[in-house]
């Protein structure tokens, strides 16, 4: 995990976009290569004052990259990458391979929006934040 103390530094200001950011991000600390072909790996984590952005590529350069809050685990973040990693690129693994910047946004914004979706609420997708949920219900039930 890196920290970035200068969070105008990480995302170059307000005027970059999200995915130039993450451009910066990847481009000034690359992922290492998954040791498996078909895997996602060599997973990193880069951490502004407010964000962080969390990737991993493949063995033929196909890179996914996430941006959570810094409250959010990054092994959740790496979980949903894996399973977003055998989705997408089944679905658009040679057209990445050529596509130009932003070309397979709109095909593929439904397959990262679901996964968006069901990722948002820890509780559904990792038993840890799900039993830290449950047991500050109880917490709050003894105290009252």
């Amino acid at each position: 995990t890196h920290k970035v103390s200068d969070s105008g530094t990480l995302y170059g200001g307000r005027d970059k976009s999200y995915a130039d950011a993450v451009g910066m991000v990847i481009g000034n600390d690359p992922p290492g290569a998954a040791s498996e072909p078909g895997t996602l790996g060599g997973f990193k984590v880069v951490q502004s004052e407010v964000h962080q952005v969390v990737y991993g590529s493949d063995t033929e350069g196909l890179c996914l990259a996430v941006i959570t809050g810094l409250q959010y685990p990054s092994r959740v973040a790496i979980q949903m990458l894996t399973e977003l990693y055998g989705q997408f690129s089944e679905q658009f693994g040679l057209q990445a391979k050529s596509a130009t910047t932003n070309s397979l946004t709109k095909k593929s914004k439904p397959l990262l929006s679901s996964c968006c979706k069901k990722y948002d609420d820890l509780s559904n997708v990792d038993k840890a934040s799900s039993l830290i949920g449950k047991v500050d219900a109880v917490k709050v039930q003894m105290q009252d």
